[in-house]
């Protein structure tokens, strides 16, 4: 790779990068990865060098995310300050390339897009390509902080789905989604965190369920434990008791079961059972 190519696509990631990442937390830079700065004179590096800088870089924020599958690396990195009205957008790279393949732009409502929680939920539409997810919890779809969750296709960037909270003020978006493929479509699903919902008590928490095929609502899951910020994070884990329904982790980080926010993960059975009949 010629210096001068690779240092482009270094400064677009490293300017990303920059605006995404906690306050507390620093990107590596290329010289702490590779041993040299991005452009140096007779350095050339290498692609596969390249990739692990971009490993390094999402191990080192929530904000960037990558997923490798054969040849096929995407690299999503969030801009929640980015965009025409400043509210966010999210970068997808097609491996380590100076442009991105696409870009996810927020819409009329939106915050942060790209904020924090982004991923690869797997193949939601079925065309053998696997697809993107990134939040916007503070998405003022019905008031300040509803929130909303994007998916898009991996193929062509469009977007398949648009999930919003139920209620003000819930932070719907909170999680990276992951479920699995709990009701037996054949199509991985969504489970949503929304951590500050308020509907059974203040900031008791839920985490909803959705077809990632369809976007269908096929179950809720509600604290009604006030404070306890059920669904602060929530993600599949597999069926761990083999009794064929797939279990959810969900964490309510702010319980205060054992203290003021001492917190506390709950393992919960999905209480969905597998189609027989796969299309």
């Amino acid at each position: 790779m010629r210096a001068a190519a690779w240092a482009s696509i270094v400064s677009a990631f490293t300017i990303s990068a920059a605006v995404a990442l906690p306050a507390l937390a620093a990107p590596p830079t290329p010289k702490e990865v590779l041993g040299y700065d991005a452009g140096e004179d007779y350095k050339l590096a290498r692609y596969e060098d390249v990739v692990d800088y971009f490993h390094k870089l999402a191990a080192s924020s929530d904000r960037i995310r990558m997923f490798t599958s054969g040849k096929t690396t995407f690299i999503m990195i969030g801009a929640p300050a980015a965009g025409p009205h400043k509210t966010g957008r999210v970068y997808v790279y097609d491996g380590p390339g100076a442009k991105p393949r696409f870009v996810l732009e927020s819409d009329a409502t939106g915050a942060a897009l790209g904020y924090m929680f982004m991923s690869i939920p797997g193949d939601l539409d079925g065309d053998g390509v696997v697809d993107l997810y990134a939040t916007d919890f503070g998405n003022r779809a019905k008031g300040a902080s509803t929130g909303r969750a994007y998916a898009a296709s991996g193929k062509t960037g469009a977007r398949l789905l648009t999930l919003t909270g139920e209620t003000q003020g819930e932070a719907f978006g909170i999680g990276p989604s992951t479920a699995g493929d709990v009701d037996g479509d054949g199509r991985p699903d969504l489970i949503i965190g929304a951590w500050q919902y308020a509907g059974a008590a203040v900031s008791g928490g839920r985490a909803y369920l959705y077809s990632g095929k369809d976007g269908k609502l096929l179950k809720t899951y509600t604290c009604r434990i006030p404070g306890d910020t059920f669904g602060f994070d929530a993600v599949g884990m597999g069926d761990t008791d083999r009794d064929g329904t797939l279990d959810f982790l969900i964490t309510s980080a702010w319980s205060g079961i054992k203290g003021n926010h001492s917190g506390r993960v709950l393992l919960i059975s999905s209480g969905v059972q597998k189609n027989k009949k796969t299309p």
